[in-house]
């Protein structure tokens, strides 16, 4: 009965230590910038984006921050989020996918712009100083200098 009970156990610790998890980053809306980006590709491959609507992206520190143009009734219940590919693009400086989601459900014909800001902080790249962030839809390039 022992080695019955030893293989099971033995088991169950290769599997819990081979799964492999999903490199998720959650955001916390409590960091000096706003919300954290997501760090994920799956969810990054997923979402859907509609570049006509970044207006402006500017860099502070750590802090991104995206004014988006769209219609609706006040803008109020929008939900934007900031989303990484996860994967560096090896280049000097490194290089990070970026893409803005706008979760609009507002009806309305009038047109309102507002800003978001956005913690950055977990996109460097240990072992230099700078990085290049593309944002799907954007015009231009960014350097993060950190």
């Amino acid at each position: 009965m022992k080695p019955v009970i030893f293989i099971i156990l033995s088991c169950l610790l290769i599997v819990s230590v081979s799964c492999k998890r999903s490199a998720i980053h959650i955001p916390d809306d409590d960091t000096p910038c706003g919300a954290a980006v997501i760090i994920n590709n799956e969810v990054y491959n997923g979402t859907k984006t509609n570049p006509n609507i970044i207006k402006n992206v500017t860099l502070s520190g750590n802090c991104l921050t995206v004014t988006v143009t769209a219609s609706g009734c006040s803008g109020e219940s929008w939900v934007v989020k900031l989303m990484d590919a996860g994967a560096i693009a090896k280049s000097l400086p490194p290089q990070r996918s970026l893409k803005v989601s706008l979760d609009n459900k507002e009806l309305c014909l009038a047109v309102f712009t507002r800003s978001y800001s956005f913690d950055i902080s977990a996109l460097k790249v240990y072992g230099y100083n700078k990085l290049t962030l593309n944002i799907n839809g954007y015009k231009q390039a960014l350097t993060y200098s950190y």
